[in-house]
């Protein structure tokens, strides 16, 4: 992307407090193959959810692929580390030689995808690597080299399933495997008692909870049901899957946002990097993409010095492609493949709204942060229609191209070009 080092996408942030969300994504006879949507966990309030909206198989890649943007010898968190859940261990990815300690932020499913051990259905597969500019270039150091991320199916996937991530292997959480051993235990108590009154069972549960977990397995006594109904509905399927909602394509479709709408390929703007491209025609007013976005504090773009391991005035690549605004200490960042939309002034042909509920923008941040997920969104609206294989491009505003622009006037080789990054 066409951004300048430690200068992000300034003062749009502050700007869009006015605009109203558009109808949504047109009809289309290509099938959206994946759904950012509410999550189907239980019990879990405002959290996100990535759906595939297709089928797969054992070993299929699940589209679409992203951006692996490297997080490089982050300097110490703070207490309001929110970044620092959503990154990925390099080794899984790629480019753990960047730097002493690497992670990268996966947008759409490396950043949205829910960890749920049992019910993993995915794993990261690696980037590609392609430098893209040559280091005398004044965009060199501006972009991630490193795009083409994915993730590959561990187990059948069906329309409508939610995407889980995990680690290198499938791990098989150990509290899971005892409560449904405790619960199994349970069923066939009621079966052998056939005992109908509910405070007599729950007594017996309680009691079973009491003498077989501890405090120290307060965990497993969560995920015991308390009543017969329930015992009987969790026994059926497994502790794993009785946490989350079953839900299907139409539910997708009616209460979803499709993530498809775009892919990643070189953009038509030389030494931009990566562009984002449309994948269906899209009619003008209609949502191209949707994107929560990541509330990060500006000092967690900090990149450590390698000599008095003190942070120094190097920043982490990340906040190029994140908004701002210049008076605060924040930027949010797009966790969706809308992270890839470029910079042009002359003929935008989208523009950004708020999506939804904008009652956020009265509240503290760190009372947002306290939240299970994020209510900021943007949604990125065609300002025309738009055929597919078409890039798409946002106004960054005045003030981006202005500093833009003194950048590469004032652009010099590094000295130590051969050492250069």
């Amino acid at each position: 992307m066409l951004h300048l080092s430690r200068l992000s996408r300034a003062c749009l942030f502050f700007s869009l407090c006015h605009f109203v969300r558009s109808n949504g994504d047109g009809e289309s006879p290509q099938p959206c193959r994946m759904y950012l949507a509410p999550s189907s966990l239980r019990d879990v309030p405002n959290l996100w959810g990535v759906y595939s909206g297709v089928s797969y198989n054992i070993g299929d890649f699940v589209d679409p692929s992203s951006l692996a943007i490297p997080m490089l010898d982050r300097a110490d968190p703070n207490f309001n580390d929110v970044i620092g859940d959503f990154l990925m261990d390099s080794e899984l990815v790629g480019g753990d030689a960047e730097a002493r300690n690497v992670n990268m932020f996966l947008p759409n499913l490396g950043v949205l995808a829910n960890y749920h051990p049992p019910l993993q259905n995915v794993i990261a597969s690696g980037a590609q690597y392609d430098v893209g500019v040559h280091h005398t270039d004044p965009s060199a150091g501006a972009f991630t080299p490193y795009h083409g991320a994915g993730f590959v199916s561990t187990s059948h996937i069906a329309a409508g399933d939610e995407i889980f991530v995990g680690g290198e292997e499938t791990i098989q959480d150990e509290n899971y495997v005892t409560a449904d051993s405790i619960i199994r235990s349970l069923l066939k108590f009621l079966d052998e008692t056939n005992e109908t009154d509910e405070n007599l069972v729950l007594d017996a549960i309680m009691r079973v909870k009491r003498s077989l977990l501890p405090d120290s397995m307060s965990v497993i006594r969560r995920l015991i049901p308390e009543s017969a109904e329930e015992i009987r509905r969790v026994a059926a399927v497994g502790v794993a899957k009785a946490q989350v909602v079953p839900r299907d394509l139409e539910w997708l479709k009616k209460n979803g946002k499709c993530l498809d709408n775009i892919h990643e390929a070189a953009s038509t703007i030389p030494g931009a990097g990566r562009g984002a491209f449309t994948s269906r025609h899209i009619e003008k007013g209609n949502v191209i993409t949707t994107s929560p976005l990541l509330p990060v504090m500006n000092l967690d773009f900090r990149i450590m010095n390698e000599t008095t391991s003190k942070p120094s005035k190097k920043q982490q690549v990340l906040l190029n492609y994140c908004f701002s605004h210049p008076t605060s200490g924040w930027s949010f960042c797009p966790t969706t493949s809308a992270i890839l939309i470029n910079h042009q002034a002359e003929s935008p042909n989208a523009e950004l709204r708020w999506s939804g509920d904008k009652s956020f923008l009265s509240e503290p941040i760190i009372r947002m942060l306290k939240e299970t997920g994020s209510r900021i969104s943007f949604d990125f609206v065609a300002t025309r229609d738009l055929s597919p294989g078409e890039e798409i491009f946002i106004d960054y505003g005045p003030e981006w191209e202005d500093a833009w622009n003194k950048h590469v006037a004032e652009w010099e080789v590094p000295a130590d070009m051969e050492n250069y990054v």
